[in-house]
């Protein structure tokens, strides 16, 4: 049987061509969260911050969050 896993430029590749794909009608990308879950972590997050916290989020995705 021959090996069907992704060469890590292959996988590259499908992200980064997935990061440009256009929004969908939810305003999302495929490389986006669940939108639901997406909010719940907000939320928790912000439930737990002062009022003048300043939050820097290093992840991955394409960066918006509505």
């Amino acid at each position: 049987m021959g090996d069907s896993r992704a060469t890590l430029t292959e996988i590259e590749q499908f992200w980064s061509s997935a990061a440009q794909a256009p929004l969908d009608r939810d305003r999302l990308r495929p490389v986006a969260r669940d939108e639901h879950l997406q909010d719940l972590v907000e939320r928790a997050i912000e439930s737990r911050l002062p009022k003048d916290a300043t939050l820097f989020d290093f992840g991955s995705g394409d960066g918006l969050s509505m």
